[in-house]
């Protein structure tokens, strides 16, 4: 694949672009290589650029990986190489958002820094990762079914038992007493049958009164479209002027 006539099939500064070509190529050369790796589009997939070779399993020539100091740099490079589009100048502001990275070898350590921490604390218990990140998020495929694995499910109902608060006793009794309305007052069983015999029959608020039977989505509407019985919410959202066969 010649990378060098698809980048210059965009404008372009040729001094750059061939400064990019030199240092992509020596990159990819390079035998001793850090402990951490980053993907590169070679051929940037922004949507004004190449978005047309943005998957690395259909166009694997498109991909090298760099160290976080390389890749800070390349991307320094597309900028001047393609000055007039957007998208690089975008890239590069989200690589340096930190006002205190002043050049690539401090974007560097800051990089590894961060992911020295992040290896550190994915050994620390609870610790949870998202999605495919998470070490012990283990999937058995069988068919067009994906299970959990049963080590998975056995660390994960560990982490939800020890991270329970209402293990501890006394968030048990916050919460019943919030619930309950009644803070350190316990009713006695006599004073319990007269809080209810103070509510039977006529001397109940309620007594006489329709209650929720008169909520607006106990009435039933048919629809004269499709002659279905739904309530009024349903009826307005699927049915009336809504209705699939309104013009049958």
């Amino acid at each position: 694949m010649d990378i060098y006539s698809i980048l210059a099939s965009k404008p372009h500064n040729p001094h750059y672009l061939i400064k990019y070509i030199t240092f992509i190529k020596k990159c990819q050369l390079k035998n001793n290589r850090p402990e951490f790796l980053e993907k590169h589009h070679i051929c940037p997939k922004a949507k004004d650029m190449f978005p047309e070779y943005k998957s690395f399993t259909e166009n694997e020539w498109n991909k090298v990986l760099l160290s976080s100091r390389e890749h800070f740099i390349a991307h320094l490079i597309l900028w001047k190489a393609f000055p007039n589009f957007n998208s690089q100048l975008i890239a590069l502001n989200l690589m340096k958002k930190n006002k205190e990275i002043k050049n690539s070898k401090l974007y560097q350590i800051m990089r590894d820094e961060y992911r020295l921490m992040m290896k550190n604390k994915a050994n620390e218990p609870n610790f949870h990762l998202k999605g495919r990140n998470n070490p012990c998020h283990e999937k058995i495929k069988n068919g067009t079914h994906i299970f959990l694995s049963d080590d998975f499910k056995k660390k994960t109902s560990k982490r939800m038992q020890d991270n329970n608060p209402m293990r501890d006793l006394e968030a048990r009794k916050k919460v019943s007493e919030k619930l309950s309305g009644k803070k350190g007052r316990i009713h006695t069983k006599e004073t319990k049958n007269k809080i209810s015999e103070s509510r039977i029959g006529s001397k109940n608020p309620n007594y006489g009164k329709k209650g929720c039977f008169d909520h607006l989505n106990n009435k039933k509407i048919k629809c004269p479209h499709c002659k279905i019985i739904t309530t009024p919410g349903n009826a307005k959202r699927w049915h009336l002027d809504n209705c699939k066969r309104k013009n049958l």
